[in-house]
């Protein structure tokens, strides 16, 4: 599979087999509004989205992207605060689901650290869903390599207190 091409947009990762439209998404999906694309954008929060996983420090809800007259299945949500960390291991979970024909993110800027995150899926399921699946799943994750590296930790240090005896 080609990898396709991300014209300006540096620091970019995607997985996709479709053709690139001029900010490295597929051709015909919605754009940012404003950011040579020809379309207006709207930004709202996620409707009747709740959830630990979806929302920040303060209760935030990431924004979320999409072109006027699109439906909710070619969505760009943005992330601040985050970095390669989160957008390469969740665009690997969110690509997981066979639902998903696309998934990908950029880094907007070096001295920003703001991710537009952009899915966009097959049929009618909303690309909220696999974003909201896919950060789930990361934490299980995150959560059994922190089990067992404190088990690991503890085991360890009970072997350690034992040869000391």
């Amino acid at each position: 599979m080609d990898q396709p091409k991300f014209g300006f947009l540096s620091a970019c990762t995607a997985t996709s087999a479709l053709p690139c439209g001029p900010l490295g998404f597929p051709s015909g999906s919605a754009g940012i509004g404003g950011r040579g694309t020809g379309r207006e954008g709207e930004q709202r929060a996620f409707p009747g989205v709740a959830g630990p996983a979806l929302q920040g420090e303060a209760g935030a809800v990431p924004e979320r992207v999409q072109a006027d007259g699109t439906d909710g299945n070619c969505v760009t949500f943005v992330l601040h605060d985050e970095d390669h960390t989160l957008g390469n291991s969740l665009r690997y979970m969110v690509m997981k689901n066979p639902d998903v024909e696309f998934c990908g993110y950029c880094i907007t800027h070096p001295s920003e650290s703001k991710i537009n995150f952009r899915i966009q899926t097959r049929g009618a399921l909303p690309a909220v869903e696999p974003f909201r699946k896919g950060l789930n799943d990361l934490m299980g994750v995150c959560q059994h390599v922190l089990n067992t590296f404190e088990r690991s930790m503890k085991e360890y240090r009970a072997q350690r207190e034992e040869e000391m005896q």
